[in-house]
């Protein structure tokens, strides 16, 4: 059994390493204590750091008087549950969460380190966010759609059609919440296009939340 506690104090000086793992999906998965945090990384990028991942706090921030009204969060990429923590722990929500993830493997992480501080009301689907997408027949108050491969995310899911069938899943009043990397000026670029193709043609009310290494593409 490893020692937690000393690993938590230790993580607010150095990053400690938790395991290393790899899948068919990741070929290279990381898992540290940072700040007293767990962080999922990947070669390229962080997947999950809990209230460090402050792409999704920033955007939660945002729109902060809408989510008093959330009842129902579908949350595409799951990583280590940041998005289900932060809003259970820092917006107190009590909204049902459906978390849909790709990747056995990080579902066995994240229910090996952090699924118990999930008692109820979160809900893990192992399956293809595409797919899942395509067949659901729920409709919820808020989508967050966080699903990359290492920093990039598929193609698939940057078309008019996916966009389309985030919007049929809303509720009324919905919220959907599209992260994508804002590191270097290729990236915006790609991100501006995507908004004039994609995201403002499906999204009447639409807005971008431009953080330092993100933007977050907020339609409603």
């Amino acid at each position: 059994m490893r020692p937690w506690k000393i690993d938590r104090w230790l993580s607010y000086l150095i990053d400690v390493r938790i395991e290393n793992q790899k899948s068919e999906i990741n070929p290279q998965l990381k898992l540290f204590l940072s700040s007293g945090r767990f962080k999922l990384v990947t070669q390229g990028a962080v997947y999950s750091f809990e209230d460090k991942y402050t792409n999704f706090l920033d955007s939660f921030h945002s729109i902060s008087e809408e989510l008093k009204n959330v009842n129902s969060v579908l949350v595409l990429g799951l990583g280590m549950g940041s998005i289900p923590h932060m809003l259970r722990q820092i917006f107190k929500s009590n909204a049902l969460i459906t978390a849909v993830e790709l990747d056995e493997v990080i579902i066995q992480l994240f229910k090996k380190y952090v699924r118990n501080e999930f008692q109820e009301g979160v809900k893990i689907i192992h399956s293809n966010a595409l797919k899942f997408v395509k067949e659901a027949n729920q409709k919820f108050d808020l989508i967050c759609m966080d699903v990359f491969l290492d920093s990039k995310v598929p193609s698939e899911f940057l078309t008019i059609e996916f966009s389309q069938g985030l919007k049929e899943l809303l509720n009324p009043n919905g919220i959907v919440i599209f992260n994508r990397l804002a590191e270097d000026k290729e990236d915006i670029q790609h991100n501006e296009e995507f908004n004039e193709r994609v995201f403002s043609k499906v999204f009447s009310t639409s807005s971008i939340l431009k953080l330092d290494a993100n933007w977050m593409f907020i339609g409603k």
